[in-house]
């Protein structure tokens, strides 16, 4: 048993066959290229959107404290960004959400210098700085 398409998608793909017949080459070209923007603008938007928004874990760290930081997040696979030329690290918000994932790196890693850490409290977006 052979499938068949119904008669007005048949029609609408035979329309749309005798539209690009008609097209010269020039027009044939435009069409594909405005074809090929939309669609690398789609997967474009689709790939922004899935990135993850990046939130101050630490800034005004010392190289030291830095490494210490990244090591510890490196270890337990969390991604992250360094900034401002190593001295501020900025993780996943959701690894911030819901976890008391700064009391861990907190206790784990022994300051040698000065830094701003900033916290959020749940659901709301504004942080408190330490």
């Amino acid at each position: 048993m052979a499938f068949t398409m119904p008669e007005a998608v048949t029609n609408v793909v035979e329309s749309a066959k005798n539209l690009w017949s008609g097209f010269s080459l020039t027009k044939r070209m435009i069409v594909a290229g405005i074809a090929v923007v939309v669609v690398a603008g789609f997967i474009g938007l689709a790939i922004w959107l899935n990135m993850p928004e990046y939130k101050l874990l630490y800034t005004n760290l010392s190289p030291e404290d830095a490494s210490r930081i990244v090591k510890m997040l490196q270890t337990d696979k969390v991604s992250y960004r360094l900034e401002n030329d190593g001295t501020t690290i900025m993780v996943p918000a959701a690894q911030l959400a819901g976890r008391n994932y700064l009391k861990s790196v907190m206790l784990y890693v022994g300051f040698t210098g000065n830094y701003t850490m900033q916290i959020y409290r749940g659901g709301n977006d504004a942080p408190a700085t330490l």
